[in-house]
């Protein structure tokens, strides 16, 4: 069944089309100014959604479980999208996002397992938590410019994911478990300002071989690549001058080290006890390596020191 609500109709109020079962399209007219939460919750058969109207906000629950939903283009108007607004349309595969958009809420597209294109625009500053988890078909994930927090578990079991970028210009926290279980993820390279990776953030990334930081800005939790069992190389962020010692162990067993190119001093002790690691690459601008750098790196097979370290 199509509806489409008269033009003279200002408000569909809460759970107004709530369990419809019948409804497959409908079109909401320029003159409806306010959509109320539950508005379509529950409506299985709805297919096509045409918003015609300008509301700021897509309320909580407005299309929950609407599970033949594979569409919908979010008016230039929406500056927030509520808890759960498209909860459970397991059939969504397409969202347009407006940059209009500066919060989504938690949950607000939790499980909407057929997702596969997805657009963060950067005038988005929070993503809520569970925001976009058990969207196991999401190959790809920008992060914002502004976005400060990756909050708790907002990917969790994207288990199609295979790339995150994260371009935020800010100081940018990634919450417990924001990455867990994401399966396809072979690589992840954490700028500088990302300040915190929290507990348990990557952990079941059973197919993650490869990561990019700098230990000495970001903060790691013990836990934080639990069980990614194929991590085993490491490499420096490119800024890095001066290494130093850091808690190797929090990142897993890795056994292959690479440096950045611009490295010239290796302090003392900075490997010391890295009894995984196998192969280090020492560039040829380094011109010191301190005492005990690589002591107790009792699997270390092989290390090639250029004629350009002095001492």
């Amino acid at each position: 069944k199509h509806v489409t609500i008269p033009d003279n109709v200002t408000t569909i109020k809460e759970n107004a089309f709530g369990g419809y079962g019948s409804l497959l399209q409908i079109t909401i007219p320029s003159s409806v100014n306010e959509i109320g939460p539950n508005a379509f919750y529950g409506c299985q058969s709805l297919k096509q959604v045409t918003i015609l109207s300008k509301p700021t906000k897509i309320e909580s629950q407005m299309f929950f479980k609407c599970e033949s939903l594979t569409e919908i283009e979010i008016p230039s108007s929406v500056a927030f999208i509520d808890s759960y607004a498209f909860c459970g349309c397991k059939s969504l595969n397409t969202i347009i996002i407006p940059s209009s958009v500066t919060e989504i809420g938690r949950n607000a597209f939790y499980g909407c397992s057929s997702l596969t294109n997805l657009s963060l625009h950067d005038n988005l500053t929070r993503i809520g938590q569970k925001c976009f988890y058990g969207c196991r078909n999401l190959n790809k994930v920008l992060i914002p410019s502004f976005l400060a927090e990756i909050e708790a578990s907002s990917f969790c079991l994207c288990s199609s994911l295979e790339e995150i970028i994260i371009q935020s210009s800010i100081g940018v926290k990634i919450g417990d478990e924001a990455f867990k279980g994401c399966k396809a993820l072979k690589k992840i390279e954490i700028p500088d300002n990302v300040e915190e990776i929290g507990q348990c953030s990557f952990k079941d990334c059973v197919n993650l071989e490869e990561i990019r930081m700098n230990p000495y800005k970001t903060k790691i939790q013990n836990d934080s690549f639990n069980d990614c069992c194929s991590l085993k190389h490491f490499i420096f962020d490119e800024n890095i001058n001066i290494l130093k010692k850091y808690n190797h162990k929090q990142i897993g067993s890795i056994n292959k080290i690479t440096l950045p190119s611009k490295t010239t001093i290796i302090e003392s002790s900075s490997f010391q006890n890295f009894s995984t690691l196998k192969e280090i690459n020492i560039p040829s601008t380094v011109t010191e390596i301190g005492s005990n750098s690589f002591n107790g790196c009792s699997s270390l097979i092989e290390i090639i020191i250029s004629s350009s370290v002095r001492s």
